[in-house]
């Protein structure tokens, strides 16, 4: 009688280990990419079975420093202009393709750049930004910027029903300022 156990064949470079992660169940799965930062959680989709996983992650984290030495190799001459554009433009890009309905936590950070925030295409970027998170009923919301004090926080942020933690960290020439932690409690 043939057994009809699935043998699995070492193919090369495995070291005969199995993939188990091809079986894991979608919400798994999606628990995992939770734990990334977004631009890596993004480049799954590149893998077959984790497709658009990331659209339904929990947690958003957007860091222009670590875009910066991810997408712009060192050797390369790009202005911060240039490296915060290409940034504005992949947030855009996640924030219209994300379906979860809520998130958890939306974590953005724009330390060490010294990106000037009298931009009005900036602050409009960074509003829309904001006003998505409050819109997905964030928990927990985290900004880090480089000694920033001219940027308004919209009013909906104060007015959240869902945001339970605040926390906005300055940062200046590189070293850590201040940092602010709101814990809003629900007035009854």
């Amino acid at each position: 009688m043939q057994s009809r156990t699935k043998k699995l064949i070492p193919s090369e470079g495995t070291n005969g280990s199995e993939d188990r992660l091809s079986e894991m169940p979608d919400h798994l799965i999606v628990h995992i990419l939770s734990f990334m930062p977004t631009l890596h959680a993004v480049k799954t989709m590149l893998l077959r079975r984790f497709g658009n996983l990331w659209t339904l992650v929990p947690t958003l984290t957007f860091d222009l420093e670590e875009y910066d030495q991810v997408i712009w190799p060192e050797e390369e001459d790009e202005t911060i202009h240039e490296v915060f554009s290409s940034f504005a433009r992949f947030i855009r890009k996640v924030l219209m393709l994300h379906k979860r309905h809520t998130i958890d936590s939306f974590h953005l950070s724009m330390k060490p750049f010294d990106v000037e925030f009298k931009d009005p295409k900036l602050i409009d970027d960074v509003q829309m930004w904001l006003r998505f998170a409050i819109d997905r009923q964030v928990k927990d919301l985290n900004l880090s910027f480089n000694g920033y004090d001219d940027l308004v926080l919209p009013h909906s942020i104060f007015m959240s029903q869902s945001l339970i933690t605040l926390t906005r960290t300055k940062y200046q020439y590189f070293q850590f300022i201040a940092c602010f932690e709101y814990h809003i409690s629900k007035c009854e």
